[in-house]
Formats: structure tokens, C-alpha cells, sequence
């Protein structure tokens, strides 16, 4: 048998045809038919489809292969060159090496395409600008990380990023990060995520996340109104930054400015300090997150945030979180806004008021309603502690512990309504632990351990006390029942222009209806009793005057009571009463018991007689005076002054 005969036999007429007769030779290496072979059994490259658009995108543009090689560093005009670096990006965008490299514009640059610039560091890979708005952005999905931009010779006021230009559609997702921002104007980002119509109408968009992120930046030696400035932008991230030292005065320098109706906002883990005005300024925004921060040692305050007069006041959700504010030259926080929650945060060491709400900066038209103030920590402050001014309306006051401070450790303004105050610790404050002013209050269980404790402002009225729930009872008020200072009982006659004092002790946080005395002997016709209410000095001495409650007719006998509307914390005071034209003879009380007198010698303290309350003689008929003033010890017996529990 032969091999290749039979090989031959097998390829004869009628068999198999051959292996090239599998594809048309016609077919081989033409358009929709197959590619062919070279030598080494590889497609030919010729036949090899274009894929070059498919993968360019992925392929980094090196900015250094568009620049000059001869040009000189920091005076050469780069935009030029970084403007062609952007163009030879595909229409969709790329990646942008920027590395170690200092470029110098002084005309203008626009980042009209997706692009993700990556620098070497922010201090190798600078961005110097010597004009005003020459570094535009008119693209989506924009980002910046490891670049410094610096300013040379711009005016004060100068404006870094050209971010106001007039679209046709919305742009999102500008992100920096790890970069600087240095002496470079302000870094102005206005508009990002919306729609201007008409150069002047802005329309939000509807998307409101993820449109503008600084992330780990540094700002500073920014000369102008603000450092950072955002104006009218949905979903903005700060976080990880430290802006510092911008500004030019105290009115020009806020070092975080976000204002416009921007919204959905994340101010986070940031430090902003030694800016020449706030240091971080929220103006009409909604729905923001101020969290971890630590905001000091700023012009003016360290946080604001409130609204203009004429917005209206139908966005909310402000909440201030876990932030260390301190040192800061005006006052530490002032919120604005309503349904914010300002919790967990240490306000401490600010000249000021440490912790404002409801200031109404520019709408007095307006309240703070229904805002939270919560587990703060407020101390050191040469202000109040925390001031609910009046515009603050349905403000809850709980669990913050107040001490330390310049002023009281509390305080409600005159006009506040509907606030609830409860387990709230004060110490150590110059004025009252809490202040109340305002009407309809609720007023849980608090604590405090500075002179005159709780402290009802004249006119404040219609509060509602409540004990907590397991709390103690010592000094319980029956309602409707009547008390007065124990010890002995007697009578005196109370000469014209007299003014007793008679301790009472308050045992737990009371409403009062009534105060009242008893006329033994009448006094002439015209002869009258006034009654009033005197805090403790902490010393055991009548102080400051809590209550006028007017006068009773003595010139009859009997009882005479007057109606009243007073709430009493724990504490001491003193019940008074000033004869008026005639000299009546009026109940008295001696040997007072249970509470502490103090007297003005040992002799007085040991003597045989008790002391049981003070005198001042030869005051004018009317008003009680404000403070007690001048006074002695009496054993002979204070007129016997009551209340009534509401």
C-alpha cells in the first residue's frame, strides 16, 4: 500500500475537496469575511479592526508633553498648554497628569469635559492665577486631587474659579481633594446642579446629591469676603479641610460662606480657625449637617446660621453635632433656622453668649420654632450660656450641662413662648443657673447650684412645672394650700416706710396663685401693705427683687391676699412686706425654723433672742426697691408673708 497514492486518491474527483476550499479565496481577508494568516500563524495587522476610540479614554494625557520645554517657570503664560492637554482628551473625558509641574495663567482656562486632573501633591503641582475668574468649569463629573492653586498680585475680592457662567443645562460632580487653595481670591463655586434660564432666574435641579465635594483641602491667606464661598448648590460636601486664616476684617472674612437656598449640605471633620470673621457662615440653606468640626479662635463667631428677610421660612433641618467651638471673639454658635438640633457639642472659652438660638440676625418678623437644644457641654463663656432670645418659639432645652459661664447659665428672652426645659445641670455661671422670661413654658425637673438658681424674669407668665418621674418630694406644695415660714407666731406694728423680710424655703420647683398677710390692727384710712418676693444673695440675705405683687388694703383687718402668677425653683428667698402711709398691726413670725438666717455678728448669731429675718425702715411709699439694699437683722419678727400653691 502506498501512502501517498492513497492521499491521492482520497483528494481525487468526488472526495473531500481541499482545506482552501473551506472559504471562498474570494472571501479571505475582505470586508465582512475572514481574516487571513500571515507566516507565524497571526492575523495580518492590517485586517486588525480600529479599537483606538474604544480605549483612548483609558490612556492618561501627560500635561508635561504640551509644555514648552524652553519655557520659564512661573513667568511663561501656561494656559495656552493646559488648555491643548484638555483638548486632546476624548468628548468624554479622561484622566490629566499633572506631575510636579508649576504652571503660571494669565488668560483663561475652561474645564469643559469630564476630566480627572491628578497632581504629584498640592505644593509640587500648583496652579499659579494672576487674574480674576480665569479658571472656569462648565462640565459634570469634574475632579481635582493633589493641586494647589495660588493667587499672585490679585485685588483683594479677587475670584478664583469662574463657576457663574450662564448654562443650558445642569452641571454635577465637581470634586477636590488633598488640594490647597492659597492667596488665590475667593474660591467661589455658585450655581453647580442647576438651570439659569436667563442669566438671572436660577431653577434648582432635580437630582440634589453628590454636586460639589471639597475633601481634605486647605484654604487660606484668601483676602477677600469669604474663603470658600458656595452659593446656590444641592448637595455639598466639606469634610476633612482646614480654612484658616482668610479674610480682611471683621466684617469681610467669613472662612466657609454656603448661601443661596444651597441645600442637602455636609459640613464634617473640618478645622476652621483664624478667619477674620465667622468661621463658618450658613445664609438661607436647608437641610445641612454640621458634624465633628472644630471651629476657633475666629473674628466674630465661630458658627452662624440664620435667614434673610425676605425668604420665606419653609426649609429646615439644621443639625449641629459633636463640634468643639471655642475661643472664638463675638460668640460660639448662633442658629436661626427652624427644627434645628444642636446636640453633643463642647461651646466653651467664646467671648459672648456661648450658645445663641431663635437670634432672628435679620428677620425679626420671623421665629425659630420647634429647634432642639440637647446634651451640649457650655462653659467659660463671658456671656450667657446658652440665650433662647426672642424669637425662639417651642424650644426644647434638655440634658445640657451649663456651667462656668460669665452671665446666667440659661436664659429666655421676654418674648419666648412654649419652650420645654428639663434635667439641665448649671454651676458655677455669675448670674442665675436659669432664667426664665417668656410665657407658657414647660419646666421639667433641672438642676442648678448657682446664686438665685431659678429665676423668673417680671411679666413671665403661665409656665407649667412639672417633677420628674422617681425624683424626690422634699418640699412638696399640696395645690391649692397655703404656706408660710414655721416657727412662733406673734404681732408688731409695722410703722410707715417699714420693710420686712421673712425667709422661705423651696423645696422643689412650684407655681404660686396667691400672697397674702393678715391685718391684725387697722391703720388709718389710706394705710396699706405691699408684698413681694426677694431671691437669696447665696449668703442668707435678701438680694434681688423677683416680685412686686402690689398692695392689700390695712386699713381693715383680716386676711388680704393678692393674686399672682409666680414659679419658684429650689432655693431660698424672702417674703416681704413695706407698710405704706399708716401703721398697721400685723401678723408676725419669730424663732424661724428649718431655715438659715444669717446674722451680722456672733453676739447676734448666739444671742437669746432668734433671729428670724431682716428690717430696712424709711422707705418711700410705692415700688419695692430693686435690689433689697441696705438692712438689719430683726429678732423682734418679720411680718408673716404666705403662698399659695397653684
Amino acid at each position: 500500500m502506498h501512502v501517498a497514492a492513497g492521499d491521492t486518491a482520497q483528494a481525487g474527483s468526488g472526495d473531500k475537496a481541499p482545506t482552501n476550499s473551506y472559504v471562498p479565496l474570494a472571501e479571505k481577508g475582505s470586508p465582512l469575511g475572514v481574516a487571513t494568516l500571515d507566516g507565524n500563524a497571526k492575523i495580518v495587522s492590517a485586517q486588525l479592526p480600529d479599537l483606538s476610540a474604544i480605549y483612548a479614554k483609558r490612556e492618561a494625557v501627560q500635561l508635561r508633553d504640551f509644555l514648552d520645554p524652553t519655557r520659564m517657570e512661573g513667568t511663561t503664560n501656561d494656559a495656552p498648554a493646559l488648555s491643548a492637554a484638555l483638548a486632546a482628551l476624548p468628548p468624554d473625558g479622561g484622566r490629566l497628569v499633572w506631575a510636579g509641574t508649576d504652571l503660571r495663567i494669565s488668560t483663561a482656562v475652561d474645564f469643559n469635559k469630564p476630566v480627572t486632573v491628578v497632581g504629584t501633591h498640592r505644593e509640587r503641582s500648583k496652579l499659579t492665577v494672576t487674574g480674576s475668574k480665569l479658571v472656569s468649569i462648565s462640565a459634570s463629573s469634574v475632579m481635582f486631587t493633589d493641586i494647589g492653586f495660588y493667587g499672585s498680585g490679585l485685588a483683594d475680592g479677587s475670584v478664583l474659579f469662574n463657576s457663574e457662567k450662564t448654562v443650558t443645562k445642569s452641571h454635577r460632580n465637581w470634586r477636590f481633594e488633598n488640594c490647597l487653595f492659597q492667596s488665590c481670591g475667593i474660591v467661589r463655586f455658585s450655581k453647580i446642579g442647576c438651570v439659569q434660564t436667563d442669566g438671572t432666574v436660577l431653577v434648582k435641579g432635580t437630582d440634589i446629591s453628590g454636586d460639589l465635594a471639597l475633601i481634605g483641602c486647605e484654604v487660606t491667606g484668601i483676602r477677600s469676603a469669604y474663603g470658600i464661598e458656595i452659593n446656590g448648590v444641592d448637595g455639598v460636601i466639606v469634610e476633612g479641610c482646614h480654612i484658616h486664616s482668610n479674610g480682611i476684617d471683621a466684617t469681610n472674612g467669613e472662612g466657609l460662606k454656603i448661601l443661596g437656598s444651597s441645600s442637602n449640605v455636609r459640613v464634617a471633620l473640618n478645622q476652621i480657625d483664624n478667619n477674620t470673621r465667622d468661621g463658618l457662615d450658613m445664609y438661607d440653606c436647608a437641610v445641612a449637617t454640621v458634624i465633628g468640626n472644630d471651629i476657633h479662635n475666629n473674628g466674630v463667631y465661630g458658627i452662624e446660621a440664620k435667614w434673610a428677610v425676605s425668604t420665606v421660612h419653609t426649609v429646615d433641618k439644621f443639625i449641629v453635632s459633636n463640634n468643639r467651638i471655642y475661643a472664638n471673639a463675638t460668640g460660639g454658635l448662633n442658629v436661626d433656622v427652624p427644627l434645628s438640633v444642636v446636640s453633643g457639642n463642647q461651646v466653651y472659652g467664646n467671648k459672648g453668649t456661648g450658645l445663641r438660638i431663635g437670634a432672628a440676625f435679620d428677620d425679626a418678623s420671623a421665629a425659630t420654632k420647634y429647634s432642639i437644644i440637647n446634651a451640649n457641654v457650655v462653659s467659660a463663656n463671658t456671656g450667657n450660656g446658652i440665650l433662647i432670645s426672642n424669637a425662639g418659639d417651642s424650644i426644647t432645652v434638655t440634658s445640657n450641662q451649663v456651667h462656668s459661664n460669665g452671665a446666667s447659665g440659661i436664659a429666655f428672652g421676654a418674648a419666648t413662648v412654649g419652650a420645654i426645659i428639663s434635667q439641665n445641670q448649671c454651676f458655677g455661671n455669675a448670674g442665675r443657673g436659669i432664667s426664665i422670661g417668656g410665657t407658657g413654658h414647660i419646666i421639667g425637673s433641672n438642676r442648678s447650684q448657682d446664686v438665685g438658681n431659678f429665676y423668673l424674669v417680671s411679666g413671665s407668665t403661665a409656665h407649667t412645672f412639672m417633677q420628674a418621674a422617681g425624683s424626690a418630694q422634699t418640699g412638696l406644695f399640696a395645690s391649692g394650700y397655703y404656706y408660710g415660714p414655721g416657727g412662733g407666731r406673734s404681732t408688731t406694728t409695722m410703722t410707715a416706710g417699714l420693710l420686712t423680710f421673712v425667709p422661705f424655703w423651696v423645696g422643689m420647683a412650684t407655681n404660686f396663685s396667691m400672697i397674702g398677710a393678715e391685718v391684725t390692727t387697722a391703720g388709718a384710712a389710706g394705710t396699706a401693705l405691699r408684698l413681694g418676693i426677694y431671691r437669696d444673695s447665696g449668703k442668707g440675705l435678701p438680694d434681688a427683687l423677683i416680685l412686686d405683687a402690689g398692695k392689700v388694703d390695712a386699713a381693715t383687718t383680716g386676711p388680704k391676699e393678692l393674686s399672682i402668677a409666680q414659679a419658684l425653683s429650689p432655693g431660698l428667698y424672702w417674703l416681704a412686706a413695706l407698710a405704706e402711709i399708716g401703721a398697721p398691726v400685723v401678723r408676725t413670725v419669730s424663732a424661724v425654723g428649718l431655715t438659715p438666717v444669717g446674722a451680722g455678728s456672733l453676739a447676734t448669731a448666739t444671742g437669746a433672742s432668734s433671729q428670724s429675718g431682716h428690717y430696712r425702715s424709711g422707705v418711700a411709699p410705692g415700688a419695692l426697691p430693686v435690689p433689697a439694699g441696705t438692712f438689719n437683722g430683726t429678732t423682734a419678727g418679720p411680718a408673716l408673708v404666705v403662698l399659695k400653691a397653684s
